[in-house]
């Protein structure tokens, strides 16, 4: 019984780190990149030949569009804010009479330092 082991491929670069190979009776190991694969090819002493390939996972970019981060949000703006994105209404209520005693007991300057990251 044979096995291979491939280690950290790199198609973008055209590299990797390690292939191991145990078995009995291998003549040659040959391997290659062709575009987005990665072959390996071994010729054992009977000249049986095995080949291995591993395929590039397709990568999907995403869009992110990022809000402005200056942008000044009212109290009703964050109460849909937190009623949209809460799906227990309860907890939704409770997060919004947290904030709202915020937004009512500090100046809007103290809560913007508050939530800096």
């Amino acid at each position: 019984m044979q096995m291979t082991k491939i280690s950290n491929i790199n198609f973008s670069q055209k590299t990797v780190e390690t292939v191991e190979v145990n078995g009995d009776g291998i003549k040659e190991i040959k391997y290659e990149f062709l575009d987005n694969t990665f072959k390996v090819t071994i010729v054992k002493n009977n000249d049986e030949v095995i080949v291995e390939e591993v395929v590039a996972e397709e990568i999907i970019a995403e869009v992110v569009i990022e809000e402005p981060v200056n942008q000044m949000l009212t109290i009703a703006d964050v109460k849909k804010i937190i009623y949209e994105n809460i799906s227990k209404k309860s907890t939704a209520e409770t997060y919004f009479r947290s904030v709202k005693q915020v937004y009512d007991n500090f100046k809007e300057d103290d809560v913007h330092e508050l939530l800096k990251k």
